[in-house]
């Protein structure tokens, strides 16, 4: 017998891809913590990245692509401040000082303009509709360009301050969907629509625990002027193909009564190439080529009513609409030759639909029983279906070796009960207090056949179908105390969950019961100057 030694094997890649090395922007603005510092292209002034000066003033961009680039940096009181920079490498600027505005003028006009970001003691605000950001721009591409926020294309998940598990929020109400799915929908959703956005990293005890990383509250826009008033916007643009879109919003508002709706509609068509070659020292190689061309179309609606029936009591309904359709047509071909006169071509044909369409419904009661108390009551019911038929058709050497057809349907409904209690006990201290119980069931029905000597056949091993049913009680107290160079948000939420999966030959497979309390704390002391500090807590869960 004998033992033959093989020596290390060298792959060699080569991508058809261009990769630039990226480098980083620092700086400082003097005096001035919490001043909006944007990264802008030169040649058309589009916003690459923003942030914050942190408390002494500085800021850095990182990841940044060479190129050359204006720095603007602002603040409310000040005169905007705008350089440029050429970026080949890690740079760092000099101290930036702002110059106090101060202008003679013939007459006087109060005019406020929000920066585009604007830092809390909880939450980094984003005024989406000050900024041009806005424009043409899904939500998405908004917060791919806020501070603290990363999305990742790939694994469709965004993170804040490098942490996953994010809940995202509209107008108040959580999403129930799968986190690959928001991301799908933020991606559709035009920006020119929302009114600000609000990432909250230290959510107080009012919202749910579920995200780690904290929560991201989209708020849409509000006509609250009395009378008629609509707008309208189109986006068309060009990156490999076409990029269309079109939004538009009416509203009727009299003392007593309020009607208002909005929509919004983005289609865009992708292409994904790659070309991939791949070299061994034992003579082996294999030549990759994928062709992925992709469209998108994304509808989004909501009609809403509002009604003050007393001074004191108002009631509210919101109707919603959501469709997404995504279609891809991809071909992958391989070329694998392991001798000179062995070569083994193969290729994938796939046809895959993506359909995910819902709504929901939602009625809510506000009184005012004091001067200084509120109490809302609120009833939700959201609806989606999600519909995922694939087709796989595989050849080798041009002769087809299987097909494969995939259906998947999987319908979502949530219950969601509400409601919220606020007392202003003083100027300087408030409590919170509230219950809340969510439902959800759904069930997923997965189908997969396939063809072997041009005979269909059922798939016992991926086919299956399965139903799940849980269910959630909550309750919080938060309080907010705030005295002279000091401010304290205390809360305790307490969250029982219990879980249920089956499937028709066994009921019960996962039966999770658990229940957990969830602190929080943010301590904020203002220091000399325009300094501060601040110290927070928070407990959080990313549920199974």
């Amino acid at each position: 017998m004998s033992v033959r030694s093989w020596g290390s094997i060298v792959l060699l890649s080569i991508v058809a891809s261009v990769c630039c090395a990226q480098s980083s922007i620092k700086g400082t603005v003097t005096g001035l913590p919490g001043a909006t510092v944007l990264l802008l292209r030169t040649y058309d002034s589009t916003l690459v990245k923003g942030t914050v000066a942190d408390n002494e003033g500085k800021f850095l961009f990182e990841k940044v692509e060479p190129g050359t680039y204006d720095i603007s940096v602002s603040m409310i009181g000040y005169s905007t401040h705008r350089q440029k920079a050429t970026v080949d490498g890690n740079i760092s600027l000099p101290d930036i000082v702002l110059v106090e505005a101060t202008e003679t003028l013939d007459e006087i006009v109060v005019r406020g303009d929000k920066p585009l970001f604007e830092q809390m003691p909880d939450r980094l605000v984003v005024n989406v509709q000050s900024s041009v950001v806005s424009s043409g721009n899904s939500v998405l591409e908004v917060l791919q360009k806020s501070p603290g926020v990363t999305i990742s294309p790939q694994s469709s998940t965004i993170s804040i301050n490098g942490k996953n598990g994010v809940r995202v929020m509209i107008n108040g109400k959580a999403s129930q969907l799968p986190a690959d799915v928001v991301v799908q929908m933020l991606d559709g959703m035009s920006a020119s629509n929302v009114d600000r956005i609000e990432i909250i990293a230290t959510p107080s005890s009012r919202y749910d625990a579920e995200g780690n990383a904290g929560v991201i509250h989209i708020i849409t826009k509000e006509n609250l002027e009395h009378g008629t008033n609509g707008i309208v916007g189109l986006t068309a643009g060009y990156k490999w193909a076409e990029t269309l879109g079109a939004n538009f919003g009416v509203s009727r508002r009299t003392e007593k009564f309020a009607l208002y709706s909005d929509y919004s509609f983005l289609r865009t068509h992708n292409l994904h190439k790659m070309d991939l070659e791949r070299h061994t020292n034992a003579g082996m190689s294999v030549v990759n080529h994928s062709h992925r061309e992709n469209w998108t179309d994304q509808h989004n609606l909501n009609i809403g009513a509002e009604w003050q029936v007393s001074k004191n009591f108002s009631v509210d309904v919101l109707l919603t609409g959501y469709s997404r359709r995504w279609r891809l047509n991809a071909v992958t071909d391989d070329v694998s030759e392991n001798s000179p006169d062995s070569t083994v071509t193969t290729r994938m044909n796939i046809n895959e639909r993506n359909f995910w369409q819902g709504g929901t419904a939602s009625v809510g009661l506000q009184a005012t029983p004091g001067a200084n108390s509120e109490l809302s009551v609120y009833l939700d019911y959201l609806y989606y279906r999600n519909d995922n038929p694939s087709f796989y058709n595989n050849l080798t050497d041009r002769v087809r070796t299987s097909m494969i057809d995939l259906d998947k349907t999987t319908p979502i409904g949530t219950m969601v009960v509400k409601t919220d209690y606020r007392l202003k006990v003083s100027p300087s201290f408030t409590i919170e207090s509230g219950i809340k119980g969510v439902k959800s069931a759904l069930t997923n029905d997965v189908l997969v056949r396939t063809s072997q000597n041009d005979e269909w056949m059922i798939d016992p091993v991926f086919t299956s179908y399965s139903n799940l049913e849980e269910v959630i009680g909550a309750g919080y107290v938060a309080t907010t105390w705030t005295v002279p160079d000091w401010q304290l948000n205390a809360g305790i939420r307490y969250e029982y969950t219990h879980t249920s999966i089956g499937t028709p030959q066994q009921e019960g497979l996962v039966d999770r019961r658990y229940g957990y309390f969830f602190p929080n704390l943010i301590v904020k002391r203002n220091l000399t100057g325009d300094k501060d500090l601040q110290v927070s807590y928070s407990k959080r869960i990313t549920r199974p």
